[in-house]
C-alpha cells in the first residue's frame, strides 16, 4: 500500500510502498477514502525536519534532554546510536482521516466490517491507504456526511474541545485570533453555541471566509483591532479570547491581554509562543486556559491504546465523544467544511501538497485533502528498495520488531557479521519495517510474522518486539524449527512461561534469551577471578534504573509487565552465571504504594550462594546505573557501571578501566550466530532462562500486572 512518510533527517516527504499494518486486538483496519492535511501542524513538522541538527535541537529541547540523559547514563556510543536511529526512521504524517472498515480486531464492540468511520490519532490515522486505529479513536459517520467532510473530524474535535474549555455563554463576545483551519471551525462552533464572534487574521481572504461562515465582525491584524473590539463589546472588552494562531511571535498572547475584559478568559488552542505579559494579565486577573488537543483521553494510553473508556458520570466529553458530536453538527449543517477545502491531491501526488505548504504560497492552503482509490490491495510484504547482494551466509536471519534497541544496537552488529544475511524484517506498523529494510539491506519488509516464521529461506529468527509477545513468538519459532534470539524477558506471566516450557519439552526448540551482560568482558573477568572457588558467593547488584514517564508503554499498558521481570532478569542472570547455579528461592519487598518498580530481591542459589538485587527507580539520576559486588573464597570484585572493574585477592587490588561500556551485546550475538551455524547448544540453556523468569515472576507475584490466575 502507499503511505506518506517524512525523513526526519532531511525533512523530505515522499509516498512509499509499504506493508499494510497488522490488525491488533482492540483496533480496526480502515481503508482510507480521504485524509486531511492539518496545514499548521504538518507544515511545522516538515519545516522542523528540514532544519540542521542544531535547528532541530532548538526546536525540540525535550528530545535534547533525553539524549543528554542517555549520554550521562549509557555513554556517547549509545547516545549516538539512539539519535541516528531516530533520524533514520521514517516518520508518518497525518492524524485525521475517514474510510471504510475492512477488518475488526478482537475485543472491539459496536464496529463492523463495511462501516463508514472517521479516525483520529497522530499515532494511527495517517495518510495511508490502510490504517489500524484503536476503537476509542474511531466513530461512525452519519448518513449524508461524505467521506471528504468526515475527514475533518479530528481537527473539528480539536476546535470543539477548545470551545468547551472556553465555556461560552449565550451572547458572550469571543475574539478568535488566527483564522486558519482550526480558527475557522472555532468560529462556526462558537456561533452554534450562541456567541458573538470577532475574528482576526493577517490574511484578508481568511477574514472574508470567516465572515461568510458566520463571524459577526472581522479585522486584519494591521487594523486598529483594539479599538474595533472595544466598539464590538460596547467598551467592555472580550469575554473570551481564543488563540488558534501559531508561530514564534508573542503578539497573539499580548493582543489577547489587551482586548480581554476584566477577569476574562484566554484559551490557547494553537501552538504559539507564550511569554505572558504578567502585569497586564495580573491587573485584569485574566484566566488562561490551555486546550489539550481533542479532549479527555488524549495522550492516555489506557484510554487510547487499551480502549478503556472513562465513566460518563465523571467525563462527559471524551475525545471520541467530541469527534461524534462534531460529525453530528456536520450532518445537521451547523458546521460547514466544504468552503474550507482549498486543495485535493490523489495519494500518489501527496508530496506536492507538502511542497506547497512550505512554499511562499503555503498561506493559501486551508483544508488540503488526500484522496485514495476505492479498491486497495492489502499486501503484508513488499520488497526492499535497496536489498543487499545475497550472501553465501549460513545464517539467513528474519527479524520481528524493529524499535530503537534493535535498530540502534542489534542490527548494526549483525550487519557486520560475515556469516549473517538479513533476509526479512517484520513490524506491526509496516512502514517501520520498510524503513529498516531499506536502511540495513533486508530483502523484504513485512507486517505479518508468518512471512518470517513460514519462510523457507529463513533459518534463524531475532525477536525484539514488546514484552507481551515474546513468549508467543518464542513458541512459534520452536514450532517452526527455527533457532531464535529472543530479547528479554522470556515471558511476563506464569501462564506464558508454562506454555513456553511445554513447547520446549515437546520440540527441543533452540532459543537464546538476550541476557547480554554475562557476555561482557568485565563479567567474564569476574568469573575468571572466582573460577577455583569451593565456597558459595555473596553478591549485591544495585540498579539505579530511574522512573519511566507516566505514559511509557512499559508502565501504562500490559505490554511491558513488571520492570523487575522485564529488566531485573538481566541482573539475576549475571548472578546465576557467576554462581554457576540455578536460583532456588526468592524473598522480595516492594515500594508498592509509592513506586511499584522499586524492589529488593534476596535470592538463594542451589550451590548455597546468595544474591541481592536492589532495583530502584527513586534514586538520583546522577548516580551510575549499575553497581555489582561479588565476594567469596577470600576474594572480592566490584564492577562500577561497566566502566571500572576492581579485583581484590590476597590483599592486592587490580583495577581495569574502560572508556566505553561493553555490556556484551556483540559477543552474545556472535555466540548465537555460531550456535546456529554449527547446530550446537545455545550458550545459555533455555532451562536457565525458564528458571530465571520463574524466580522474577515469584518475586513480583503480588503485582497486579502479573496474571495471578495463571499460577
Amino acid at each position: 500500500m502507499r503511505q506518506v512518510l517524512q525523513s526526519y533527517r532531511t525533512g523530505e516527504v515522499k509516498v512509499d510502498n509499504v506493508p499494510a499494518p497488522a490488525l491488533r486486538s482492540g483496533a480496526v483496519l480502515v481503508a482510507n477514502r480521504f485524509s486531511l492535511i492539518s496545514a499548521g501542524t504538518e507544515r511545522m513538522k516538515v519545516e522542523t525536519g528540514k532544519m540542521s541538527l542544531l535547528g532541530k535541537a532548538r526546536a525540540r529541547p525535550d528530545l535534547v534532554k533525553k539524549v543528554l540523559k542517555t549520554l550521562r547514563t549509557e555513554g556517547l556510543g549509545a547516545a549516538y546510536r539512539k539519535v541516528s536511529a531516530r533520524l533514520e526512521a521514517p516518520s508518518p504524517l497525518g492524524y485525521s482521516c475517514a474510510g471504510e472498515v475492512i477488518a475488526v480486531g478482537s475485543e472491539v464492540e459496536g464496529i463492523q466490517v463495511g462501516d463508514r468511520v472517521a479516525c483520529a490519532g497522530a499515532e494511527h490515522a495517517h495518510h495511508a491507504e490502510i490504517v489500524c486505529v484503536p476503537q476509542n479513536l474511531v466513530v461512525p459517520i452519519p448518513d449524508g456526511v461524505p467521506y471528504e467532510h468526515a475527514a475533518f473530524t479530528t481537527v473539528g474535535a480539536i476546535a470543539l474541545h477548545g470551545v468547551r474549555q472556553a465555556s461560552p455563554q449565550l451572547g458572550d463576545s469571543v475574539v478568535v485570533i488566527g483564522l486558519g483551519l482550526v480558527g475557522l471551525l472555532t468560529v462556526q462552533l462558537l456561533k452554534a453555541a450562541g456567541a458573538r464572534v470577532f475574528g482576526i487574521d493577517v490574511n484578508s481572504a481568511r477574514c472574508e471566509l470567516a465572515q461568510q461562515l458566520g463571524a459577526d465582525r472581522v479585522a486584519l491584524r494591521s487594523d486598529d483591532v483594539v479599538g474595533l473590539i472595544r466598539d464590538f463589546t460596547h467598551g467592555c472588552g472580550a469575554d473570551i479570547v481564543m488563540l488558534s494562531a501559531g508561530g514564534s511571535t508573542n503578539d497573539p498572547i499580548e493582543l489577547a491581554g489587551e482586548v480581554a475584559r476584566d477577569r476574562g478568559k484566554v484559551v490557547v488552542v494553537g501552538l504559539l509562543k507564550m511569554d505572558v505579559p504578567q502585569r497586564l494579565y495580573y491587573e485584569k486577573e485574566l484566566t488562561v486556559l490551555l486546550s489539550r488537543s481533542y479532549g479527555p483521553g488524549r495522550y492516555d494510553p489506557v484510554y487510547e491504546e487499551m480502549g478503556i473508556d472513562y465513566p460518563i458520570g465523571y467525563v462527559r466529553w471524551t475525545e471520541r465523544e467530541n469527534m461524534r458530536e462534531f460529525l453530528r453538527l456536520l450532518a445537521e449543517g451547523k458546521v460547514q467544511v466544504e468552503p474550507l477545502i482549498t486543495h485535493r491531491y490523489p495519494i500518489e501526488r501527496a508530496a506536492e501538497a507538502y511542497n506547497l505548504l512550505t512554499s511562499p504560497e503555503g498561506g493559501k492552503v486551508i483544508g488540503a485533502l488526500i484522496e485514495y482509490p476505492q479498491q486497495t490491495q492489502v499486501a503484508r510484504r513488499v520488497p526492499s528498495r535497496k536489498p543487499a547482494a545475497p550472501k553465501q551466509a549460513k545464517v539467513k536471519l528474519g527479524v520481528i520488531g524493529a524499535g530503537n534497541f534493535a535498530t540502534g544496537t542489534l542490527l548494526p552488529i549483525l550487519q557486520g557479521i560475515a556469516d549473517v544475511e538479513l533476509v526479512g524484517v517484520c513490524t506491526a506498523r509496516g512502514y517501520t519495517a520498510k524503513g529498516v529494510a531499506d536502511k540495513f539491506g533486508f530483502q523484504f519488509a513485512a507486517s505479518d510474522p508468518s512471512e518470517i516464521f513460514d519462510n523457507p529461506d529463513i533459518n534463524a529468527v531475532l525477536i525484539a518486539t514488546r514484552h507481551d509477545t515474546h513468549a508467543p513468538y518464542a513458541i512459534r519459532a520452536m514450532q517452526a524449527g527455527k533457532p531464535a534470539f529472543l530479547e528479554k524477558p522470556l515471558a511476563i506471566t506464569f501462564e506464558q512461561l508454562a506454555e513456553v516450557e511445554r513447547v520446549y519439552q515437546e520440540t527441543g526448540g533452540r532459543v537464546l534469551v538476550g541476557y547480554n551482560r554475562r557476555f561482557s568482558p568485565f563479567v567474564r573477568q569476574i568469573a575468571e577471578h572466582f573460577k577455583n572457588r569451593t565456597e558459595p558467593l555473596s553478591m549485591l547488584y544495585r540498579v539505579n534504573a530511574g522512573p519511566l514517564e507516566q505514559g511509557h508503554w512499559m508502565r501504562a499498558t500490559p505490554e511491558g509487565g513488571s520492570r523487575v521481570v522485564s529488566e531485573g532478569c538481566h541482573f539475576i542472570d549475571v548472578m546465576m552465571f557467576l554462581a554457576n547455579a540455578l536460583p532456588k528461592r526468592v524473598c522480595a519487598a516492594h515500594l508498592r504504594s509509592y513506586e511499584p518498580d522499586t524492589a529488593q530481591l534476596v535470592i538463594e542459589f542451589e550451590d548455597g550462594s546468595i544474591g541481592v538485587l536492589y532495583y530502584l527507580t527513586t534514586g538520583d539520576p546522577s548516580v551510575p546505573k549499575e553497581y555489582l559486588e561479588v565476594h567469596g573464597a577470600g576474594r572480592s570484585a566490584i564492577l562500577r557501571d561497566f566502566r571500572e572493574l576492581e579485583l581484590v585477592a590476597g590483599g592486592k587490588k587490580t583495577v581495569h578501566k574502560s572508556l566505553g561500556q561493553d555490556k556484551g551485546h556483540k559477543n552474545e550475538l556472535q555466540a548465537f550466530v555460531e550456535a546456529v551455524k554449527t547446530g550446537s547448544e545455545m550458550p545459555i540453556p533455555l532451562e536457565w532462562a525458564i528458571a530465571n523468569t520463574r524466580i522474577t515472576l515469584e518475586a513480583v507475584g503480588g503485582d497486579e500486572r502479573v496474571d495471578k490466575t495463571a499460577r
